[in-house]
């Protein structure tokens, strides 16, 4: 009787070790994703005024102090940015209140065509990437170029068309 059991037992186990292998593959095959709560630059925007620029960073960071599960420790410190290669430091005074807020960078009168990249710092998890590369244009000839296009469009505008009596006539032969 004994050796009855024992070959129930062992016909069981090709069962068991397909079971096994299928739990195995499954958590292999769809492991479980983990993030950290790292900030994400959404927009890089240029504000001119009189020639001078100012560049409006926006930044998402889901951050637990907001609401439930309060912790003072975890927000967005600090805002790097780079243009054209010199590091720039924003430090981020109060922590944000609002999951997506901007932070605003004076740069001053730009010439050329500077390259500018973004990254932003929180307090438990680190830097966030660089944003993309975003060139600033060149305000200070804009403003000029738009007035003097405008001017020359008036002025083709306005011209007057030689009437026909104005036209000498040729002669018919």
């Amino acid at each position: 009787m004994q050796e009855r059991r024992i070959d129930r037992n062992s016909r069981n186990l090709p069962v068991l070790y397909l079971l096994i292998l299928a739990l195995l593959i499954s958590i292999c095959g769809f492991p479980v994703e983990v993030q950290a709560n790292v900030p994400a630059i959404l927009d890089i925007s240029t504000v001119e005024s009189a020639g001078e620029v100012s560049l409006e960073v926006t930044i998402n960071h889901l951050n637990p102090s907001i609401g439930q599960g309060y912790s003072s420790d975890h927000y967005v410190d600090l805002v790097e940015v780079e243009i054209d290669g010199t590091s720039h430091q924003i430090s981020v005074m109060q922590p944000p209140t609002a999951e997506t807020f901007r932070v605003t960078y004076y740069v001053g009168n730009v010439t050329g065509f500077p390259t500018v990249r973004v990254r932003a710092h929180c307090t438990i998890h680190g830097w966030s990437e660089w944003s993309q590369p975003q060139v600033i244009p060149e305000y200070q000839n804009g403003p000029i170029a738009t007035i003097v296009l405008s001017i020359l469009c008036i002025l083709i505008a306005k011209r007057k068309p030689l009437r026909r009596k104005d036209r000498p006539m040729k002669p018919l032969l």
